[in-house]
């Protein structure tokens, strides 16, 4: 029973430290008056899957 509840204790400890993570899926970088997104054609980027990157142009027209 004790080796039961140490699996289990090293199972929760697992999972809270490996099992969530987070990932940005899109990047925004501002330069000046203009903004560059990047990020996946495809959400969420899988390992094995073909995907492509997309870059996405705006410039601030300062209204």
């Amino acid at each position: 029973m004790i080796i039961m509840k140490n699996y289990f204790a090293v199972l929760i400890i697992f999972l809270l430290g490996f099992g969530f993570y987070s990932a940005y899926a899109h990047t925004t970088i501002t330069a000046e008056q203009y903004k560059i997104e990047i990020g996946w054609k495809d959400e969420p980027p899988l390992a094995g899957i073909q995907n492509a990157i997309t870059f996405e142009f705006n410039q601030d027209e300062g209204n």
